[in-house]
């Protein structure tokens, strides 16, 4: 889901460098955890194109991922909707 963050910042080697929808559900997700159990952050292609592991291991620690193989693999659950052309051909053109 970082790939189609609309304030998704990447680095000169476009690798994720800030991802603030990323960062407000772990946020959410800590903000509430009560001792037990662990996030978990699903991968897959393009997610580990941008650098997603690296970036949830150096800012918030979390060690646990998930790598899901090949089309439609990780379902998204719908939570992704791009209704402008802007958006869409960005997206495209990110290989996403």
């Amino acid at each position: 889901m970082c790939g189609v963050d609309p304030e998704l910042e990447l680095d000169k080697n476009k690798r994720i460098k800030k991802s603030p929808e990323m960062d407000k559900r772990i946020e959410i997700y800590k903000r509430y955890h009560d001792g037990y159990g662990e996030i978990l952050v699903q991968l897959n292609v393009e997610d580990t194109r941008l650098g997603v592991a690296e970036y949830v291991l150096e800012k918030y620690g979390l060690n646990t991922i998930e790598l899901k193989w090949g089309q439609g693999a990780k379902c998204i659950g719908g939570e992704i909707k791009l209704t402008i052309w802007k958006e869409l051909w960005s997206c495209r053109k990110e290989g996403i």
